[in-house]
């Protein structure tokens, strides 16, 4: 159905055919590679309500196939945005309620098959473990003076413990970041909303050296132009 999203792959290269891998009645959504390449770990509702899944890809000649199936979580709330650490660690997104029955998102890390949060939201969101396994970046709201509210990139280390700003971008939202290889930058989606609304107005990837003391988010070359996406 239209109105469904499935996990596909295709080779880094011009002119690559995309391959299904999962073709089932559910969202699939926010595929992520294991560090060996021999699977994908996602979030699906196929269950009732959104799970983080896990399928085995094996080569087949120049293409990939699809193993089993493996239900990884199975919490009361919703888990999303898995990141998978080079030692197999996963960290996610978990929504559920707090003992008030408010609505809170957390970052939470599978062990032994079942999720410990290690972050207390409410807000917290698209976790993305650093190379060396010791740090998780993360999206949270942030308060600025005026009462304005805008999303930030925060830092925790991998076992909860001293939560930090990680880079600061005044008036925009930004969410989903992405280290490099050697830890030294780090990448995001930036979302500047119109002030009087907060309708989308322009959506841009940002990035930030952090060894720049602070940190200074900086948009990367944009070849598109605001006008035509405005």
């Amino acid at each position: 159905a239209l109105d469904r999203t499935s996990i596909w792959v295709a080779r880094a290269v011009p002119g690559a055919v995309p391959l299904r891998i999962t073709d089932d009645p559910a969202d699939d959504l926010a595929p992520v590679w294991t560090a060996d390449g021999g699977a994908l770990v996602f979030a699906s509702d196929r269950g009732g309500s959104f799970d983080l899944w896990q399928v085995a890809l094996s080569p087949d000649g120049d293409r990939l196939r699809a193993g089993a199936l493996t239900q990884l979580t199975d919490a009361a709330g919703v888990e999303l945005a898995p990141s998978v650490a080079r030692d197999g660690r996963i960290a996610f997104a978990m929504i559920d309620r707090d003992e008030a029955g408010a609505l809170r998102s957390r970052i939470a890390v599978l062990e032994e098959g079942a999720p410990r949060a290690i972050t207390r939201g409410p807000g917290d969101g698209t976790p993305a473990w650093s190379p060396d396994g010791r740090t998780i970046a993360f999206s949270a709201p942030m308060a600025r003076e005026g009462g304005a509210v805008d999303s930030d990139l925060l830092a925790v280390d991998a076992e909860g413990g001293d939560r930090r700003v990680l880079v600061v971008g005044p008036a925009t939202d930004e969410s989903g970041p992405v280290w490099s290889a050697d830890g030294r930058w780090v990448f995001a989606t930036s979302l500047y909303r119109q002030v009087e609304t907060g309708r989308p107005l322009l959506s841009s990837v940002v990035y930030a050296d952090l060894r720049e003391q602070p940190p200074t988010l900086r948009m990367l070359q944009d070849r598109i132009g605001a006008v035509s996406r405005l």
